[in-house]
C-alpha cells in the first residue's frame, strides 16, 4: 500500500504555559491539516511523537485514498 505524502510545516508554536503546538499536512484526496499540542514534553520528544502521529494519520488516510 502506498502511503500518502506527509510533512511538518509552520514551525513550532510555544505557548506561555510551556506547551508546544506542531503543524503538519497529509496529502490525500484533499490536503488535511494535522495539529497537535504537547504538554510536559521537551521539544525533542514532542517532535518525535508528532512525526509518529503524522505518519499514522497518513497511513489511515492512505487506506481511503487507495480505495477510491
Amino acid at each position: 500500500m502506498k502511503i500518502c505524502n506527509y510533512y511538518v510545516h509552520g514551525g513550532v508554536e510555544k505557548h506561555h504555559n510551556g506547551s508546544f503546538t506542531m503543524y503538519g499536512t497529509v496529502e490525500g484526496i484533499t490536503n488535511e491539516l494535522v495539529k497537535m499540542t504537547y504538554f510536559d514534553y521537551t521539544l525533542e520528544n514532542a517532535c518525535k511523537h508528532f512525526k509518529k502521529h503524522l505518519r499514522k494519520k497518513a497511513e489511515e488516510i492512505s487506506m481511503f485514498v487507495n480505495q477510491a
